[in-house]
């Protein structure tokens, strides 16, 4: 039996199932493996407050919740989320004059948009790897596009942003980061020029890794405990390539806030609750959520559906409530890039959100389970169908177990 315990409750000689946190934020050379004191310890020492034991392989505890149970209420509260209201919205912005349009017109400037953010973020690690001084001026010219891109039709550029490298992660990472949190800030009705602070600050958020050692930054295996511990200064030493910078403290709490968390027990001040700046917890939201949904070399993306259940599940004490849910309105419950299972059998891409009903997004299909063979892509609105039964969404998985060209889908 999976179930999930409080910290509290270990003891050598429980099998640890998972540790319930992003796999980049623990030592630990395994997922799963026989608890010793030694091991609590260390366990105690990250701040975790539950873990998921297999009491098959272990010792057993009379408290804890059955992991079926925790997915009934973690679902529960994503539908909950997909009706949150919006919030009221901010004062006048020159954004507001710009009409939505679908996503197949916004589609090329999204992706020229996602190239050209790509570069300016290479050349900025590059700068600050050669100690030269950072300038921000010119970031103002993409973060003006990806506003504009984002005001005409979010979905594009968030599905332009799915298209990844594995060998671009560090860039593809910061630019991702900053399109999802400027959609997350236009969608709590943020004013335009917060939007542009904030998107400034997650184009720079990850600057110290450019100090971090390439064998560390790079290394294709989970890190050492020794390397974990360099690889935390980045934020560090971002907020001293950042010092002599005229960026606001709004960016610059982007910068210094994205690992803190909402229990105290991120970094690198232990910051908590509301003593972390608003663009700081919401940047912290962003920055796991696409961390977990990237593909390296040594560890498999993970669905986005899957990912928010996660963000749910850990806002019990890492991230804001609220703004957890504020995501998942923002995004939605299947975000663009989600390799959805239909109840036919069927795969599909969803390439377009419903506002008015989260659950039944815009698809592509492409892949048939029954059959194992690709199909002819063809596009699906699962709100407005006209054949019976309808078909609709029983779950998620991930492209690459289909070899799905996820650009050529995408690219509308």
């Amino acid at each position: 039996m999976i179930k999930k315990v409080k910290t509290s409750q270990l003891r050598a000689g429980m099998f640890v199932h998972d540790l319930d946190m992003g796999w980049m934020e623990h030592p630990f050379l395994l997922k799963r493996f026989k608890l010793t004191g030694k091991d609590i310890e260390k366990i105690l020492a990250l701040k975790l407050r539950e873990v998921y034991i297999d009491t098959e392989k272990g010792l057993d505890t009379d408290s804890g919740t059955d992991i079926a149970d925790v997915r009934t209420e973690v679902q529960k509260r994503i539908e909950e989320a997909s009706v949150t209201p919006p919030p009221p919205p901010a004062a006048p912005s020159r954004f507001d004059t710009i009409q939505k349009v679908p996503v197949k017109e916004e589609w090329f400037r999204a992706n020229k948009i996602r190239k050209e953010s790509l570069q300016i973020v290479s050349n900025l690690m590059a700068d600050a790897r050669l100690g030269r001084q950072i300038e921000t001026d010119h970031l103002d010219t993409v973060v003006e596009g990806m506003m504009q891109s984002v005001f005409s039709n979010q979905d594009a550029l968030l599905g332009a942003m799915r298209i990844r490298t594995m060998d671009r992660y560090t860039f593809e990472h910061s630019v991702s980061v900053t399109v999802l949190v400027t959609a997350f800030c236009k969608s709590m009705g943020m004013s335009s020029d917060a939007i542009r602070e904030v998107a400034i600050g997650g184009l720079l958020h990850d600057i110290g890794k450019s100090r971090v050692p390439s064998g560390i930054l790079n290394k294709p295996g989970r890190l050492t405990e020794e390397e974990f511990s360099v690889m935390r200064q980045h934020v560090d030493f971002g907020g001293e390539i950042l010092e002599a910078s005229d960026i606001s403290d709004i960016s610059r709490g982007v910068v210094m806030e994205h690992h803190e968390r909402y229990d105290g027990s991120g970094y690198p001040f232990s910051k908590n609750n509301e003593t972390i700046s608003l663009y700081g917890r919401m940047a912290a939201i962003v920055d796991v959520y696409d961390a977990l949904t990237s593909t390296r070399c040594y560890h498999q993306g993970k669905s986005p559906h899957w990912v928010l259940s996660k963000l749910i599940e850990w806002s019990k004490y890492h991230f804001d409530p609220e703004l957890v849910q504020r995501f998942i309105r923002c995004v939605g419950i299947y975000p663009v890039g989600t390799l959805v299972v239909l109840k036919s059998g069927r795969l599909a891409v969803v390439i377009e959100l419903n506002e008015g009903n989260l659950l039944a997004p815009i698809v592509k299909v492409v892949y048939d389970k029954n059959k194992r063979c690709h199909l002819p892509t063809m596009r699906l609105d699962l709100a407005q169908q006209t054949t019976v039964p309808a078909d609709k969404i029983v779950g998620s998985d991930v492209p690459d177990t289909y070899q799905l060209n996820m650009e050529a889908i995408l690219s509308v």
